[in-house]
């Protein structure tokens, strides 16, 4: 295992506050609750990077019982202060040396927060601790982005992300291609001054996990482009990913 990673930290101190606000509907949660509980089949449930309980609170409700860890003090201090934290066992630590046994039937990382991982080799470490506290014939799943191909830019530059009354919210992001890495801020304006929210991104495409995932004897059983299913193709441009033990 490699040095704690810094990075995932830095992304809760950014973020933590206007989560909940901002990413509320990132995503499809009741699709991403419905999948999960059809692959738990009343095993546990270990969500990485659990951040303000956006997934895990609701897998929760539904009768799994959860496990979540992140590296950020601030994520897990917006989970406690919710009226029903107590359904979510949280846990502060890094994804990539987790804490815990061989105890969980599904594992799973959503929206890319696998990528907040500092390199490869950290992805890799990653996957080797998935595969470790998962039971046998238990499943990894991963929600993700498809990077595009070289020469493809379609993430850098400046574009606008909100706009109200008493503020503009701007993204600026620059995509390396040969480091495999985005890196941006959210940019704030408003009347008390101008707050950046910096955010650093190590991405691998689905081929890249795949090689991830087998290293480690985790074998890929399905991918689609979302939850409900949706068929993965050349033009997908994000990927839900399942892989067994």
């Amino acid at each position: 295992m490699g040095q704690r990673d810094a990075n995932l930290g830095s992304y809760g101190r950014s973020f933590a506050d206007v989560y909940d606000s901002w990413y509320r509907d990132v995503s499809d949660v009741a699709a991403t609750v419905a999948c999960v509980l059809e692959l738990a089949a009343g095993s546990r449930v270990l969500e990485l990077g659990v951040g303000t309980g956006r997934v895990a609170l609701p897998l929760a409700r539904a009768g799994l019982d959860v496990v979540g860890i992140d590296a950020s003090h601030e994520m897990l201090a917006m989970l406690e202060a919710k009226a029903d934290s107590h359904e979510v066992h949280a846990v502060f630590g890094d994804m990539a040396e987790l804490p815990f046994a061989s105890t969980f039937g599904v594992v799973l990382v959503a929206f890319n927060t696998l990528f907040n991982l500092r390199d490869h080799d950290r992805i890799e470490d990653c996957f080797a601790e998935v595969a470790r506290v998962l039971l046998p014939g238990g499943v990894f799943v991963v929600e993700a982005f498809v990077p595009p191909l070289p020469g493809e830019a379609r993430d850098d530059g400046v574009s606008v992300r909100e706009i109200r009354d008493d503020v503009v919210v701007l993204t600026a992001a620059k995509r390396t291609h040969h480091d495999h890495l985005i890196t941006g801020s959210h940019i704030e304006i408003g009347a008390t001054g101008i707050r950046l929210r910096p955010w650093r991104l190590c991405y691998a495409a689905p081929d890249e996990l795949d090689a991830f995932a087998a290293k480690v004897g985790l074998g890929l059983t399905t991918r689609n482009e979302g939850w409900r299913a949706e068929p993965y193709d050349v033009d997908a441009t994000t990927h839900v990913s399942v892989y067994r033990k």
